[in-house]
């Protein structure tokens, strides 16, 4: 999900949000519902004082404790709040999934569990080795034309950049030739978005790279040949850019200068595995909307062919024009670590709002904010686990939403006691009462996956995926 153009389309750092809480707290106009439920729910920390030597000298800081009661926490089979429906184990999804809807919130829908623990280790994984790889765009691009092959190998290594003004003047083309043939069939500059729906009304799922057949994390080893990194560079460590990495594009990236996607700049495709989960949980939740219209007096709210409300007023019915059918093209990572939020926002870059906008969540549990169409609307606040999937469509596609605060295991504030329970260091698994993290590796897999088991407890990747067509 696209955060506002403050923070360049990626979460906002501490820093940021400090700058940004200020300059709310000076303007009374400011202080929206949403913008007090950002507020209430953000890190927020206190400096700890002593008597020494009969001065007043700092500890240091202390996170604030936060009140998380009224943050819903939908579980099957629990206690659930007014308005909140247990839709039950998806079709085709993990056995311990488990959808729910909000009537407060028509279009939104929310999958506890929707990711197998498998598919979440190798995403977390791809995130780092491949999501990030150039062509692809980063929030590092500005500063880095040619991009930063191999930075999750390097900063594991410990090595450095070379000299950064080396590095930006040599073409993002000499790097991917250097990088070796068996990414060129995965860098693709696409002209014609998504290719057409075929008569039987399906969505045909974008190639499969040639990267898709290699290990994890093999585009970034051979990086590690070019001279870009070193033991004795003089540039910034690897491991301090990663920290820094905020967010990477998938399919045509955006411009936010132009407000448009670029279709004929070099990309990489969408994953097949990405698209086809986003076409199931879009079609789960046009299922859901289209039942609920139907159960409702009179055929529901404004109709066209079964279609919600926000269909219709687009002008046509999605199950009827091939041009509104759902073909998932582009995705957006997200890397958000403590203390960083993502505003307030409505995405509205595509062309049509009509379409569905899918939301993955890997790593660490956070709070996130669902509001209306003004900012004057009160939010709910939903807590959001490693493994779980947002959908927003119909009215939900034109609302508000955020996220407030990233729950790592550091600053996890001990008040918390109903959150406390939750394995956020990596994903429930299925629930706040589960044994595992939901990433933790099988046998050989292990060590592979060991240092992106650690990172992941001070990090949380969204993967939001949309149509742009």
């Amino acid at each position: 999900m696209y955060a506002s153009e403050q923070c360049g389309g990626a979460p906002c750092s501490a820093e940021l949000q400090a700058a940004d809480s200020q300059g709310a707290s000076q303007d009374p106009s400011a202080q929206t519902a949403f913008r007090i439920a950002e507020k209430r729910y953000q890190l927020h920390t206190e400096q700890v004082f002593k008597q020494r030597g009969g001065r007043r000298v700092s500890k240091g800081f202390v996170v604030r404790q936060t009140d998380f009661s009224d943050v819903l926490d939908p579980q099957p089979g629990g206690l659930l709040p007014p308005g909140v429906t247990h839709q039950g184990v998806p079709s085709g999804m993990p056995p311990t999934a488990a959808a729910f809807t909000f009537a407060a919130h028509p279009g939104l829908l929310l999958v506890r569990g929707a990711l197998q623990p498998e598919l979440q280790r190798q995403l977390i994984m791809d995130a780092f080795t491949r999501f990030c790889e150039p062509p692809n765009h980063t929030n590092h691009t500005r500063a880095y034309s040619a991009g930063l092959p191999g930075i999750w190998a390097a900063a594991q290594r410990g090595l450095r950049l070379q000299p950064a003004a080396a590095a930006a003047a040599q073409p993002a083309s000499q790097q991917q030739a250097k990088i070796g043939a068996g990414r060129a069939a995965d860098v693709v500059a696409c002209a014609a978005g998504c290719p057409p729906v075929d008569t039987a009304g399906s969505c045909p799922a974008p190639a499969a790279s040639s990267e898709g057949s290699t290990p994890a994390g093999a585009a970034a080893a051979a990086a590690l040949q070019l001279p870009l990194w070193s033991r004795d560079g003089s540039g910034p460590p690897a491991a301090g850019l990663l920290a820094k990495l905020r967010w990477a594009t998938l399919g045509p990236p955006y411009d936010w200068t132009q407000r448009l996607y670029l279709r004929n700049v070099p990309h990489t495709p969408l994953p097949p595995a990405l698209h086809q989960l986003a076409v199931a949980l879009a079609g789960l939740a046009a299922q859901l909307a289209n039942s609920s219209d139907a159960a409702a007096p009179g055929g529901g709210p404004a109709s066209c062919g079964g279609q919600p409300a926000a269909a219709a007023a687009a002008g046509s019915c999605a199950n009827d024009s091939p041009l509104l059918q759902f073909c998932p093209d582009a995705a957006l990572v997200n890397f958000y670590y403590e203390g960083d939020t993502l505003n307030g926002h409505i995405d509205d870059a595509e062309p049509s709002l009509a379409q569905s906008l899918v939301s993955l969540s890997l790593g660490c549990d956070a709070v996130f904010l669902m509001g209306g169409p003004t900012r004057d609307t009160p939010p709910t606040p939903l807590l959001l686990r490693g493994g779980d999937a947002v959908v927003l469509s119909g009215p939900a596609r034109r609302c508000y939403h955020g996220v407030p605060r990233v729950l790592a295991d550091a600053g996890r504030p001990q008040a918390a006691a109903s959150l406390a329970a939750s394995n956020g260091s990596c994903g429930s698994g299925g629930g706040s009462g589960s044994a595992t993290t939901g990433c933790e590796a099988q046998g050989g897999e292990e060590d592979a996956f060991a240092p992106f088991a650690r990172h992941m407890q001070r990090c949380r990747i969204n993967i939001s995926i949309r149509d742009t067509r």
